[in-house]
């Protein structure tokens, strides 16, 4: 048994951890370094992030300025390319990860103090500008914050299966090749600038006694292609049809930023429009689409539809109608387990479950499991995993379904499209500053959680985060723009 896999700070939690544990054991990749791992991948990803700055190993010992300056090289480091056109910005899976890192390093502290359980939440909120696929886990760490062990548990996760991905995805792709009739010299189409679409390169690459040709229309794909020892021209796109109609690419390879399901049952893929297009000329000219993603991109169904509208139109304003790929567009899709035919009416289980899946506890512990033939299937022909998945979204916040019923404030979306700190804020922050102040309004806070509407008012407050969230919503309807635990060191630090 894999002991400390999936811890939580909550004994009701870690029931249903050690139920999952247990579960998923027979699976489970050899797990015994994978602190170290998913430490050292933080470093690395961090390191390159903000080369500038030297972190301190142990959060507890960052201070304000430093944190204030790793938050700002990751909100450019995300910016919507629309914004950034003429910088090499992160793909969405690494805006994924990065934002992983930077949680997973934030409560490497033994206590998670105000000062860094706030770093968690701005994080947050920057990685939700760019919000595909990254909104699933915002929404689950803002839901938790209170479970450090939890938070930190899934994040560890998501960072280890980023270990795993490529190589997989690429094992994937070389196993499609072994089974499809291909010719000796295969073209390729690669579209955009997902790193899953290198990993499907490369294992078209390793096809025995198969020359594969490269063609791309993404210039800034080149550095990626050369590093992973592949052949490759860059052609415009307006060159890439022949006059004569006939397909000049065996397969076009496509990454994605999530793969999401419809009240229709309808699957869909969100790319960027450009990429989109370009795809569905491809399909149009008779070319088989090869959808690339890591199963960290599928939102389940429940969510995918709360939140759908509200991503692409934050990601992509302008071209919202045009960032869908639907399943009839779609030949094959890719991912670390298997290819799936989507010209086969029939669906793998993993499949069905990751879009009716409830809890990220679950979905993030799968992608620690061996990819062995048949070795999910076996995993979810068994009716305790669905319980343990529904009994741990009963111990979250479920904060999907309240957005459903409640909205955030509207200053809420002002921040987030322009960074500027709402009125609403300003004045709830400058009330709580001066509250806390005060001896006796502090003692009567003191360990408590409060949420301020404007300069006072509305206060609610609760022993825990989550009995305030839902607090807030109950009474005002919306999220709140500010709330924050009452503490002795958040005193010193204000008064001081």
């Amino acid at each position: 048994m894999n002991i400390g896999v999936f811890t939580s700070s909550f004994a009701d939690v870690q029931a249903e951890y050690n139920r999952l544990n247990d579960e998923l054991a027979p699976a489970l990749e050899q797990l015994e370094d994978i602190d170290d791992i998913a430490r050292d991948f933080s470093s690395k990803v961090l390191g390159k992030l903000a080369p500038s700055i030297t972190l301190p190993s142990n959060a507890a010992e960052l201070d304000a300025d430093t944190a204030s300056l790793l938050l700002e090289r990751f909100a450019a480091a995300i910016a919507r390319p629309l914004l950034a056109p003429q910088r090499q910005l992160l793909s969405a899976g690494d805006a994924a990860f990065n934002f992983s890192c930077l949680v997973y390093y934030a409560l490497s502290s033994r206590e998670l103090t105000p000062f860094l359980r706030d770093l968690v939440l701005d994080t947050c909120d920057v990685a939700d500008n760019r919000p595909l696929p990254v909104m699933r886990w915002t929404s689950f760490v803002r839901s938790n914050i209170a479970d450090q062990l939890r938070v930190r548990t899934v994040m560890r996760s998501c960072i280890f299966s980023k270990t795993l991905l490529e190589p997989r995805l690429s094992l994937s792709i070389a196993q499609l090749s072994v089974a499809l009739p291909l010719k000796d010299e295969l073209h390729v189409l690669a579209i955009g600038t997902s790193k899953t679409v290198i990993s499907g390169l490369a294992g078209f690459a390793k096809t025995p006694n198969k020359k594969v040709l490269i063609t791309s229309a993404t210039p800034s794909l080149a550095p990626a292609l050369r590093e992973a020892g592949l052949s490759y021209q860059i052609v415009a796109d307006d060159k890439l049809w022949q006059p004569n109609g006939k397909p000049p690419f065996d397969f076009a390879v496509i990454g994605c930023a999530v793969v999401g399901r419809t009240a229709e049952s309808e699957v869909e893929v969100v790319n960027w429009s450009g990429d989109v297009a370009l795809a569905k000329q491809a399909r149009a000219n008779g070319v088989p689409l090869i959808v690339m993603s890591g199963l960290y991109k599928f939102w389940p169904q429940r969510f995918y539809e709360a939140n759908r509208d509200t991503a692409v139109n934050i990601q992509d304003s302008a071209s919202t109608k045009n960032l869908f790929l639907t399943q009839r567009d779609i030949d094959w899709l890719v991912t670390e387990y298997e290819a799936v035919n989507f010209r086969d009416p029939q669906r793998p289980q993993w499949m069905r479950f990751l879009f009716e899946a409830r809890s990220l506890d679950v979905t993030s512990g799968l992608s620690l499991c061996s990819n062995r033939a048949n070795i999910i299937r076996q995993i979810l022909d068994k009716e305790n995993i669905y319980k343990i998945d529904n009994l741990l979204s009963q111990l979250s916040m479920n904060e999907p379904d309240l957005f459903e019923r409640y909205q955030r404030h509207p200053e809420d979306f002002e921040y987030m499209a322009t960074h500027k700190l709402p009125a609403q804020f300003v004045a709830a922050q400058a009330y709580y500053y001066r509250q806390i102040k005060d001896p006796q309004w502090f003692a009567r806070y003191e360990g408590k959680y409060i949420a301020v509407l404007g300069g006072g008012e509305g206060i609610v407050t609760d022993d825990t985060l989550e009995g305030v969230i839902h607090k807030m919503y109950t009474e005002w309807g919306f999220r709140p723009i500010f709330q924050t635990r009452v503490s002795a060191q958040d005193r010193q630090r204000i008064c001081c």
